[in-house]
């Protein structure tokens, strides 16, 4: 965000909002902050902010069937292409949406048919061919092209008065080969009364601040999972005091306190029985740092030379598996 050129406080807030993204749908960050920046550098006529982004995201995610990961993942495809053909933001989530609950092919193969329909339907023959079919693709008063949302609402209209032949031609000029089946969800579901596509739009639009509130259930959700490990784990030690365990390993820990205590002070006393005890750990640390120690040595060089053989022998056989492998299959 900083290689962007963005203040620090806006880049602490896109950090914000990217981290909030990925703790909502599960993308890893990277992907979160690829998200949002193309989302906003794509849309940036409309000043998006990354809060608004985030909360559009979570809104539709809550109301409709599908994921805020499936539409970051789409709109980090087609988020430019959309902008050019002159769709906004919101009619871009619902479109999105329309076609995750119609075909549930996922955001990256969404993205990548939206962007394939928006740049088709922007070529001036297949503008030509849709006129020539009724369908309208300017603004009758001002004489500009509409948006390819606008076209594609209207090609949907106009699509029970073709003929089969027509139908396939204009399908194939529009989407190309191989996203036919995304075309015609889409404008199955602009067609109708109720269409999807709306209704996403709607719900983006009037977004506020869905994405936060569902960020502090979690943290109320992980607070109180912490809350009901702490109380747990205080009636087990308060049932362990009542079944008399907890005096029992106290007996216990008492005897080995004691044991330590015992000997502590046989070593640091001056008696007879001090200095015996001293002599024989002394005894103890020489043998360990002198025959001891190259006695570990040659342990240890054992080891290594039998681990060396081992692995020898263990390639030999690996490797004659092989070969007799081979010659089988020959």
């Amino acid at each position: 965000f900083s290689r962007q050129g963005l203040t620090i406080e806006d880049t602490l807030a896109r950090t914000k909002d990217a981290l909030v993204l990925t703790r909502l749908t599960g993308l890893d960050t990277a992907k979160a902050v690829q998200g949002l920046t193309a989302t906003i550098n794509s849309f940036s006529k409309e000043a998006l902010t990354s809060s608004e982004i985030v909360n559009k995201l979570a809104s539709v995610d809550q109301k409709f069937a599908v994921s805020a990961a499936d539409l970051t993942e789409a709109l980090s495809r087609s988020a430019s292409v959309a902008q050019n053909a002159g769709v906004s933001f919101d009619e871009l989530i619902g479109i999105v949406t329309s076609l995750q609950e119609r075909t549930a092919r996922g955001g990256a193969v969404i993205g990548n048919s939206i962007k394939t329909i928006f740049t088709r339907i922007q070529r001036p023959e297949v503008l030509k061919d849709l006129q020539d079919l009724g369908v309208a693709v300017e603004n009758v008063k001002t004489g500009k092209l509409l948006s390819a949302s606008e076209v594609l609402k209207n090609l949907a209209g106009n699509i029970g008065a073709l003929g089969q032949i027509q139908k396939s031609g204009i399908f194939e000029e529009v989407a190309g080969g191989f996203q036919i089946n995304q075309l015609q969800a889409l404008l199955t579901d602009l067609a109708g009364a109720q269409s999807t596509a709306s209704k996403a739009q709607q719900v983006a639009t009037g977004a506020t601040n869905e994405a936060y509130v569902a960020n502090e259930r979690l943290n109320q959700t992980i607070s109180s999972l912490i809350n009901n490990s702490v109380e747990g784990l205080k009636e087990l030690g308060a049932t362990l005091g009542d079944l008399g365990i907890a005096d029992s390993i106290k007996t216990a820990l008492g005897v080995v306190n004691g044991f330590i205590e015992n000997v502590q002070g046989l070593l640091e006393g001056d008696g007879p029985g001090a200095k015996f005890a001293q002599g024989i750990v002394k005894g103890i640390g020489s043998v360990l740092s002198g025959p001891g120690l190259a006695l570990f040595g040659v342990i240890i060089s054992k080891l290594v030379i039998d681990l060396g053989r081992f692995a020898t022998q263990g390639l030999k056989t690996f490797l004659g598996i092989g070969k007799a492998a081979s010659e089988q299959k020959a």
